[in-house]
């Protein structure tokens, strides 16, 4: 039956409608236009424009002995609706300020890049628009670029470089998780596992929406896994909750490749899996005839506990997802850990050879989908590594191509050098000691009493050795392999140098699943029932006492002495 007016209008109200509640918000355009990636840089080059403008008002002030205001009031001046846009001289002195307080990562001059600082110019003038509302000059703003790109750059105050494009294949990828099993600085066995799948998974951490299937096997010898990972954080994705983009996969028979076994092992681990509480259960499970597939289904109070999951130092279980800080800091320390040496790894990597890859066997909205990027014009920009593909001498001969120096200089092979350490001599720490201004800070440490004023300089020391054992580190090993390489080419490659076995952890001693498992990912063996289970117990058990094996307590109590393990 259809609603009478009175109803429909009956109906608004009682779900919270009231005419011109919102008229102030309704009259404002373009709201929502930006994500929260892009709001939070706009802030960041405003903060900088005000204080440019705050410090030349404060300058001002003390020439004509007038009082400077206080920073809150200039923002609130330079940011108000319809204020003016800067002028072209004072816009390219803004430029100037913000050069000279900003570092570079790639450049030799310390200063930001020259397509970085074009970058900031265009978050300014769209940023400088959409909070006042004035309209920016695109003659201006194109004069900006053009003076950054060639006049700053003829000037030495910036440096046209950009950062070097590799492609991760799957020889670095192998040893990068070879070295996640050996490294000895995880808080967790399971952040062993963690890391390995997110490796695997191409993906960052936050990712709670995976499905699994079990399957038969073609062959008809026993059941396979099919997953699909759901990437709720794709780029400028407004709406993760309902906007999801899946990425489907099988299990893999060789161990070190097989994600369905990593998530398996989680999941159990966690008691998330409705009906399986072991392996066991697991293994149990037919699929019965006529039905092709059997669906696992996630229990309801786990829902929100997040798969891949950050750690205290103590490795204790923050139930929280793992940061993309925390697990980058993990992946350039497994890269070192593998060898190599002068070069940052990033996800990026991966996907620019994972799309070189797919080129060859899919279409190109089949390939964009896939690695959630639809702009060819930013996959040829962002993920194409900065050399060619093509062999064009085969190509020219009509000779069959062959692609090695192609692969090995896209990818991460010419940074590689066996043996590469990743500590500082006991020598060179011992002067990072005596440095003057490590030497300063300890004495304004040791002479305060003010314990706030301590706790602050305190921090700031360790600020400043982290920071200074990390520059000192990248430079060890910088000269550390040119000098390997020089040796090898002294002795003509017919010696062969004395190698420490970086392979080894001291940890197997104590949890011989954790031997097993790292000999498997080694040597790249097939992934049987015993390695799963070996992968379990190392998600699911506490590590955080050790034990030789056959001397853990039986309930409690010392097995030797009978002695409850709380009273010693």
């Amino acid at each position: 039956m259809r609603q009478t007016p009175g109803e429909i209008i009956a109906a608004a109200k009682a779900k919270g409608y009231k005419r011109g509640a919102h008229q102030e918000r309704d009259n404002q355009t373009k709201l929502e236009r930006y994500g929260p990636n892009t709001v939070a840089m706009h802030g960041t080059v405003l903060d900088r424009y005000v204080t440019w403008h705050w410090d030349r008002l404060h300058d001002e002030a003390i020439k004509s002995g007038a009082t400077a205001p206080d920073f809150g009031t200039t923002r609130e001046h330079v940011l108000r609706p319809h204020a003016p846009m800067p002028t072209l001289a004072e816009t390219k002195d803004f430029f100037r300020f913000y050069i000279d307080s900003s570092n570079g990562k790639i450049t030799k001059n310390g200063r930001p890049s020259v397509e970085s600082m074009v970058a900031r110019a265009e978050d300014f003038f769209r940023a400088f628009s959409f909070v006042t509302g004035t309209e920016a000059d695109k003659e201006q703003n194109s004069e900006v670029y053009y003076w950054m790109r060639n006049v700053l750059t003829k000037d030495g105050i910036l440096e046209d470089i950009k950062k070097q494009k590799h492609n991760l294949g799957p020889v670095v990828l192998d040893r990068v998780i070879q070295a996640i099993w050996t490294d000895l600085s995880v808080p967790n066995e399971r952040a062993r596992i963690q890391n390995h799948l997110l490796l695997m998974l191409y993906a960052a951490s936050g990712g709670r929406d995976i499905e699994i299937i079990q399957a038969r096997r073609p062959t008809g010898d026993g059941y396979r896994y099919f997953w699909r990972f759901d990437q709720r954080f794709v780029k400028n994705n407004r709406n993760p909750e309902n906007s999801k983009f899946g990425t489907p996969g099988q299990d893999h028979p060789v161990l070190r490749h097989n994600v369905a076994a990593l998530l398996m092992v989680l999941a159990l681990a966690d008691r998330a899996l409705f009906g399986y509480e072991s392996l066991e259960d697991l293994w149990d499970q037919d699929i019965l005839s006529g039905d092709a597939f059997h669906v696992f289904r996630w229990k309801e109070d786990v829902l929100d506990l997040p798969i891949i999951r950050g750690f205290a130092r103590d490795g204790t279980d923050l139930k929280k997802p793992l940061t993309s800080a925390v697990f980058r800091k993990d992946f350039q320390s497994s890269l070192e850990l593998a060898n190599y040496v002068g070069v940052a790894p990033s996800i990026h990597q991966i996907r620019r050879f994972l799309g070189k890859q797919i080129d060859k066997q899919y279409t190109e909205v089949e390939r964009s989908q896939h690695i959630n990027q639809s702009d060819p014009r930013i996959f040829g920009a962002s993920y194409v590594a900065d050399c060619s593909s093509v062999d064009g001498l085969s190509a020219f001969l009509g000779e069959k191509a062959d692609h090695t120096a192609n692969d090995y200089f896209q990818g991460l092979e010419k940074f590689h050098e066996a043996g590469a350490p990743t500590t500082l001599p006991a020598r060179v720490e011992k002067d990072l000691r005596k440095r003057e201004d490590v030497m300063i800070l300890e004495q304004r440490i040791s002479t305060t009493d003010d314990a706030a004023v301590k706790t602050n300089l305190t921090k700031s020391l360790r600020r400043l050795q982290r920071r200074l054992k990390t520059e000192a580190l990248a430079e060890y090993r910088q000269l550390w392999v040119r000098e390997r390489r020089d040796w090898k080419t002294l002795t003509r490659g017919k010696v062969e140098p004395s190698r420490s076995d970086n392979n080894v952890n001291c940890l197997v001693a104590f949890i011989p699943e954790l031997g097993r498992t790292t000999k498997m990912m080694v040597s790249g063996e097939e992934c049987t029932k015993e390695a799963i289970q070996d992968l379990f117990t190392l998600a699911s058990k506490d590590f955080t006492i050790l034990y030789y094996p056959g001397e853990e307590p039986i309930q409690g109590q010392c097995r030797f002495c009978n002695i409850s393990m709380k009273n010693l």
